[in-house]
Formats: C-alpha cells, structure tokens, sequence
C-alpha cells in the first residue's frame, strides 16, 4: 500500500530507524534498545508498525505454540526488532506461559 511504501522511505532517510542501527542493537545483545527502536517505529509509523511486526508476530503465534508444544527443542529466527515490545514474540510467548530468550551474536555472547 501507499502507506506502507511511504513509512517504509521514512525509515531509510532517518538512520535512528535504518537496518545499521538495529544491528548493532542486537550485537550489543541491547534489548532495552531493541524496545526504545521498536517504540521509535510505532510512534513514527504505526500503520508499518502494525503491519511489519504486531500482526506477522501475531499471526506466526499458533504455529511457534504448537512447534513449542513437541517434544524437540525449538530454534525460531527471526528478525531482532520481533523480540520486543508488548505485541512482540517474547511477550507473546510468555504470555503463552512459555520462556523465551533472544540469541544475540556470537561478539556479545562471548
């Protein structure tokens, strides 16, 4: 849509919100910094808020609840700016009454 199309060019031209930015949050394992950028898209753009992350998070919940349901470990990835939030996976999960935990990069974990 239009909306999404202009929300999307926003972003680019602000790098508070740009891809660079939101690599370095997850490298530096900052999920405190991943919220403040997620909170930064919403106020900014809600409509490619609700659209990029609350709804993809929402629809992927049934699946991610019965994968976690098995009896084998699970591995989701996805995209750091999924983690957080109060519409993003991990609150998601845990209201579900699961734990979940944000793999940062291999620097941070180090």
């Amino acid at each position: 849509s239009t909306d999404m199309l202009s929300g999307t060019l926003d972003e680019i031209s602000d790098p508070r919100l740009g891809p660079e930015e939101l690599v370095r949050l997850w490298r530096a394992g900052d999920l405190t910094g991943l919220e403040h950028y997620v909170e930064e898209m919403r106020g900014k753009s809600p409509a490619l808020h609700a659209r990029m992350l609350a709804e993809r998070n929402r629809n992927w919940l049934p699946a991610l609840t019965q994968g976690l349901h098995g009896e084998e470990p699970l591995l989701v990835m996805v995209g750091a700016a999924h983690f957080a939030g109060p519409d993003g996976l991990l609150a998601l999960l845990k209201a579900k009454g699961f734990t979940a935990v944000p793999v940062v990069s291999a620097e941070t974990a180090r």
